[in-house]
């Protein structure tokens, strides 16, 4: 099962990167830059950008934790609009369920 989600996130990011840089129909975005990343961001959050290591400290730490922000556009393919795409089950940071 891993494998098979671990195909589908390359999948993902290959498509990701031709619709929006070789497409004709897309927005050739051009090189990968800080503005431009090679894939869009899954969070945001109200404070400088940190180290991976900090990211997950932060992440433990549920007075921090509350601070990152999920983009609810990856959850929008869910069939039911109500239903919280950022609890266990859903697969959407993974893939686009």
């Amino acid at each position: 099962m891993l494998h098979h989600q671990g195909e589908q996130a390359t999948n993902c990011i290959v498509g990701n990167v031709v619709y929006e840089r070789l497409a004709d129909h897309g927005p050739k975005l051009g090189p990968v830059t800080r503005k431009d990343p090679i894939v869009t961001r899954y969070f945001t959050f109200p404070f400088e950008e940190k180290s991976l290591e900090d990211d997950l400290k932060m992440m433990t730490s549920p007075d921090k934790a509350c601070n990152f922000l999920a983009h609810k556009r990856w959850g929008e393919g869910s069939t039911n609009p109500l239903r919280n795409f950022a609890e266990p089950g859903s697969n959407v940071y993974i893939r686009r369920d």
